[in-house]
């Protein structure tokens, strides 16, 4: 087993205001060259697993997801490296770009633009097994994001939203939901938003029977509206990073409508509930790239905001939600000593953003950290910063 290296409290640079206790900075994880190529691209976090993807460069064939466990002092150590497996057809390229874990799953996805393919791994007593593969023909950008709802998979492509049921260890195509193109999926067990081209649509699961509930749109001068969705259940929170002139970004919380009309009338409305910001936003942020929600904690990426001596570095708002169901700034997270622009938390408008949490726990990706070398050019190593409440 190998011990990653750890930092406690360094190279993290956190804000707070107001009387809210911060999430505390533990450890900074990172595998050096060893680890490189872009680690912390994507993230999955479940108890005491975190799941980290190195896809390297676009169309690398060299990707690889470390797995860490928690150990019983609190520590993060990587004890596992998943390999981009082999083929016999083709080079696997950009394995570990997108990554789902549902215990005893492990899903990862190869994309690559423009054609994917998602690997199926089966947590076994001594690691992790390689048990199916599976993908489309066409260039569709298959896997680009994964959502899994019960015990269906659903996952991404340039046209719609295809789902998938396991049966006797191999993942069947079901269906294919229709989407004008697809950024980003949230789901629970029964409720699906789809975030695609200025809209968000919703669909109920009942069985294997997806059913279109309704569609969010963009309230006036949003733009690129749904281009992250989260949801609880209850709500749907939908980030538009240019939502204003200034692009400085919103997230839209949206709720089911339970007031007014018939049954019949309420039962498919959604109303807009809340917009939260950044009240610290400039001209050219990107707050709301990705939006993360756990519990009654709220993630919300800006992967172009500045500190105060450096642009463009990027930072994760907390907020929380208070007992009126509204929403308030917890803290400011960025990193310290950044090397390169908009890295914190995702590359803008580049790789899929890398935020996880569970159970009072914040891991954020940084697949641009590593600094530069002697000669000037960025090592691209990665890390992921862990956080606990």
């Amino acid at each position: 087993m190998k011990r990653v290296a750890l930092w406690a409290a360094l190279g993290i640079f956190v804000a707070t205001t107001g009387a809210p206790k911060p999430f505390p900075r533990t450890q900074q994880l990172e595998l050096g060259a060893v680890g490189g190529n872009l680690l912390g691209t994507a993230v999955a976090l479940h108890a005491d697993l975190l799941f980290a993807g190195a896809p390297g460069l676009v169309g690398s064939p060299t990707g690889t997801v470390w797995v860490f466990r928690r150990s019983l002092a609190g520590e993060w150590e990587q004890t596992e490296a998943i390999a981009t497996p082999s083929s016999n057809n083709e080079i696997v390229k950009s394995f570990g770009r997108a990554l789902l874990y549902a215990p005893p799953f492990l899903f990862v996805s190869a994309w690559n633009d423009r054609t994917g393919r998602i690997y199926v791994y089966e947590q076994k007593t001594n690691g992790f097994e390689l048990k199916t593969d599976f993908g489309t023909s066409a260039t569709d950008d298959f896997g680009r994001n994964m959502c899994l709802m019960d015990k269906f998979l659903l996952v991404t492509t340039s046209e719609a939203v295809l789902a998938y049921q396991r049966k006797g260890g191999k993942w069947k195509r079901l269906r294919a939901l229709p989407s004008a193109g697809s950024w980003e999926l949230a789901c629970t067990d029964e409720l699906l938003a789809v975030g695609a081209r200025e809209k968000v649509t919703i669909f109920r699961r009942t069985g294997k029977r997806w059913r279109l509930e309704a569609e969010l749109e963009p309230p006036s001068g949003a733009s690129q509206f749904g281009q992250s969705v989260a949801t609880d259940g209850e709500h749907v929170f939908v980030g538009a990073p240019n939502a204003t002139r200034g692009s400085e970004g919103r997230v839209y919380v949206f709720a089911k409508n339970t007031g007014g009309g018939s049954l019949s009338q309420r039962k498919n409305q959604w109303s807009l509930e809340e917009t939260i910001r950044a009240k610290d936003a400039r001209r050219g942020d990107d707050f709301g790239h990705d939006v993360v929600v756990a519990g009654t904690y709220l993630v919300v990426v800006d992967s172009n905001a500045d500190l105060p001596d450096i642009e463009g570095v990027g930072a994760g708002y907390v907020f929380e939600q208070r007992s009126d169901g509204r929403w308030k700034k917890r803290q400011k997270i960025s990193p310290g000593n950044p090397s390169l622009p908009g890295e914190f938390g995702g590359v803008t408008g580049t790789f899929p953003m890398a935020v996880a949490s569970f159970g009072g726990v914040l891991a954020i990706g940084d697949p641009f950290a590593g600094g530069v070398s002697p000669i000037g050019q960025p090592r691209l190593h990665g890390a992921v910063y862990i956080f606990h409440e």
